[in-house]
């Protein structure tokens, strides 16, 4: 990969920053130029997760749920996507969908740059799929994916065919994902 942007890019250094997943080192490459880089929006989808996370366990200990039958793909998400927004230097949870937003609005840099909300969406997915891994065919853990996929992609709808503003979208996204993965 370092000697196809060094050939075809003509970047004599060649330098391929480090990326995790199945992105390869030339799409890495390319998203150094983008005004709010993956390396920025993924720690940012982590850190919803994490507060998502929270404030789904907090709604189903409130509805009497003990701890021990909390859901298992919940828990996942939430470890996994906590310790990824901490090394970022992100707070580990936001307590409101407002300070959340708010938090990844300034963080993505108020997703201003065209298509840069469809990849933090994009990468919501990517962060829950790899903290759900560990579970396997889990029926929770699929009935959590599709959720989120569906959820999502109205998000998407709503910001780029819509026009509805990227924070709005997020705050929906959040308040529903919580009311629908609480009832799962």
């Amino acid at each position: 990969d370092a000697e196809i942007v060094r050939r075809v890019f003509r970047d004599s250094d060649g330098a391929i920053p480090a990326h995790s997943g199945a992105e390869s080192g030339v799409m890495a490459y390319l998203d150094t130029f983008s005004p709010v880089p993956k390396q920025v929006l993924y720690p940012a989808a982590a850190l919803f997760w994490s507060s998502l996370a929270f404030a789904v366990s907090t709604k189903l200990r409130k509805k009497g749920v003990p701890d021990e039958k909390l859901p298992s793909a919940i828990l996942a998400a939430g470890k996994h996507c906590a310790a990824i927004a901490e090394a970022a230097g992100l707070e580990k949870v936001s307590r409101s969908a407002k300070s959340l937003c708010a938090r990844i609005l300034t963080t993505a840099n108020n997703f201003e740059s065209r298509g840069a909300f469809s990849v933090f969406l994009s990468l919501l997915c990517v962060s829950l799929s790899e903290a759900l891994l560990p579970l396997g065919a889990d029926t929770a853990a699929a009935a959590y994916r599709r959720t989120l996929q569906k959820s999502a992609e109205d998000a998407r709808l709503a910001v780029d065919i819509f026009n509805q503003s990227p924070a709005l979208a997020l705050e929906r996204l959040f308040d529903s994902l919580m009311r629908k993965m609480a009832a799962l």
